[in-house]
């Protein structure tokens, strides 16, 4: 079946693209829009004053010309808009308030959030929303939307966390519906991975838009994002991105044999959702080896899962300390989880094809020190059959906030940047 063009979202479209040429430019003339977009000046000048009607843009100023009156230019007003941004991290719920600009203007975060039963979890969600809202100053009416990221997998048709390894409590949960309700808003969800990589891309505003970029994502577990042209890709489920299996495969060992049966040992007695380079087996390996003392008092290592999650944040951030103080037990577990890592991103930027790894999240700081010169190192070294150009590597512009910003950029991204896709219908 062939695919026409929607004439009746053109407007939008060509609405879009307008906006999108603001936001990645500086102030620029109706003229000048015109060239950037291709559109025609009086297109232009018909969605700047319908743009200007809802205090979406701005004058910023005069250019002179060599002749004639000087050109009047025009910027998009930041503060026209806002998007709400939530983050449920298994150790943490985050919460920032994104301006048009891609400004984080308000912030919370609180430990062990999502300790309790989901319904009254999502309710105390709903007060930290009106909270960072009141605090950055914005009228509540500018709020278009709240993005939910979480781990994964997800339902992104029912709306819920399928068995997260660290959540067991919302399996099944109508997490969006409920916060929807809660918040008086559309909420958008998506997997964390995916989120980090729309919000990388909606930041990075002078990046050129059709470069590939593969988002490493480093939390309790390892995930990746990806994005090409712009535009995120979620796979047929929503869930691309779980890696995690990667590393329990022997042949990640590097040597097949001895390490290969260890690895299987070690991986079997952390329990099946644990990777050998999440921070729950690189801390059982650390307590075993006691260089982080006698833990079990808050950490139960008698076999199964980790699964007191603030004991095993403050034992990885005491591991991580330790390394970067000198203890040499702590540097060879993080050095070898880094350069498992870097092998397994080395592989995926090849099969990917990418221009850019991009590494973040709420733990990359803490492992930045040990993971970033293997990973450097292992994308650039040559492979047979490798891809014939040069991938660059580098840390995430949000922080350890990336989940939250990034679940923001997605309301931000899904109202404002065109998409070839809005000017097709079916028929």
């Amino acid at each position: 079946m062939r695919l026409g063009a929607n004439q009746p979202r053109i407007g939008t479209f060509n609405e879009r693209v307008v906006i999108n040429a603001l936001r990645r430019g500086s102030a620029l003339s109706q003229t000048e829009l015109a060239e950037v977009t291709g559109l025609a000046i009086p297109t232009v000048a018909g969605i700047v004053k319908q743009l200007a009607a809802r205090g979406m843009v701005r004058v910023a100023g005069t250019r002179p010309v060599r002749q004639g009156r000087p050109r009047t230019l025009l910027a998009l007003e930041p503060e026209a808009r806002f998007a709400l941004g939530i983050h449920l991290d298994p150790t943490q719920v985050s919460i920032t308030l994104l301006d048009l600009a891609g400004n984080a203007r308000s912030t919370q975060m609180e430990v062990g959030a999502l300790a309790g039963d989901p319904t009254e979890v999502v309710d105390r969600i709903a007060a930290m929303c009106a909270q960072v809202i009141d605090a950055s100053g914005a009228e509540p009416a500018r709020v278009v939307g709240a993005g939910l990221a979480s781990p994964g997998p997800i339902d992104l048709v029912e709306g819920v966390l399928v068995d997260p390894p660290w959540l067991p409590g919302w399996t099944g949960f109508p997490v969006r519906d409920a916060l929807s309700a809660s918040l008086k808003m559309d909420v958008l969800f998506e997997k964390d991975t995916l989120a980090a990589v729309t919000g990388e891309t909606w930041l990075r505003i002078d990046d050129d838009s059709d470069r590939t970029v593969m988002f490493v994502y480093l939390g309790m577990g390892i995930g990746l994002g990806f994005s090409a042209g712009g535009e995120a890709f979620r796979g047929s489920s929503g869930n691309a991105g779980e890696i995690g299996n990667l590393f329990r495969a022997p042949w990640m060992d590097g040597e097949v044999g001895s390490g290969a049966t260890a690895a299987a040992d070690s991986a079997a007695a952390d329990g099946a959702g644990v990777s050998r380079v999440d921070p729950a087996h690189m801390v059982r390996v650390a307590l075993d080896r006691g260089i982080l003392g006698h833990g079990g008092s808050r950490i139960d290592t008698s076999g199964g899962p980790l699964t007191n999650l603030a004991a095993l944040d403050a034992a990885f951030a005491d591991l991580c300390t330790q390394a970067l103080s000198g203890n040499e037990g702590a540097q060879d577990i993080l050095r070898e989880a880094g350069a498992q890592v870097g092998s397994a991103v080395a592989l995926l930027s090849d099969i990917l094809d990418v221009d850019e790894v991009v590494c973040g999240g709420p733990y990359w700081e803490r492992v930045r020190p040990w993971y970033l010169d293997p990973i450097t190192r292992a994308v650039a070294a040559p492979r047979a059959g490798g891809v014939p150009h040069t991938t660059s590597v580098s840390s995430s512009v949000m922080g350890a906030s990336a989940g939250a910003i990034g679940a923001a950029a997605m309301v931000l991204d899904e109202r404002y940047v065109p998409r070839a896709s809005m000017l097709a219908a079916r028929g």
